[in-house]
Order: C-alpha cells, then structure tokens, then sequence
C-alpha cells in the first residue's frame, strides 16, 4: 500500500508564510551587512544591480527563492534603491535655504 502526505491549504499557507518571514528576515540582515554610503558613487542604477544579483545569489545559497524575496519585500530593485537612499547622505541645495 503507498501512502502519500497531502498538504492542505492551511499547511501550505503557513509553509508560503514561514519562506516569506525568512526571506524578510534574510533581507533585512543582508541590507545591514551590504548596503552603505559610497562616496562617490556616480552609477546608482548599477550599483543597484549590482546589489539585486548579490542579495539573489546569496539568497539562493540560503535556500530562499526568488518568489519568496518578492513576497518578502516586493520588487527587489526598488526596494534596494529604497534601502540605498536611506543611508545616503542629505544634501541640502543652498538656493532653498
């Protein structure tokens, strides 16, 4: 006799919800550790990039897809831009003064 385990909807929607806390989680920590100020830095859209790839693979490595990071945080770009202007230094324009 073979018996199979089916996973029911509440099971699999706690499973989904315990990969995206992870993923969060994960996300979080990662933009602590790799997102900070680069004087300098003339290519925003780049370095952007640049992040996505990095948090991707690592993320892999960790076993969070990229579903999950996108149901974790959204659209991994923006909100890496978001992070990344966070920890920019405020300009202040001398005309508005």
């Amino acid at each position: 006799m073979c018996y199979t385990t089916r996973m029911t909807k509440s099971s699999h929607a706690q499973s989904l919800n315990e990969r995206t806390e992870k993923a969060g989680n994960f996300v979080r920590e990662w933009i602590s550790s790799n997102v900070y100020n680069v004087p300098g830095l003339a290519d925003l859209p780049r370095e952007i990039e640049r992040l996505a790839s990095q948090i991707t693979s690592d993320a892999r490595e960790e076993g969070i897809s990229g579903g999950d990071l996108a149901r974790a945080v959204g659209d991994i770009d923006d909100y890496l831009t978001g992070a990344y202007e966070k920890v920019m230094p405020v300009t202040v324009d001398a005309g508005t003064v």
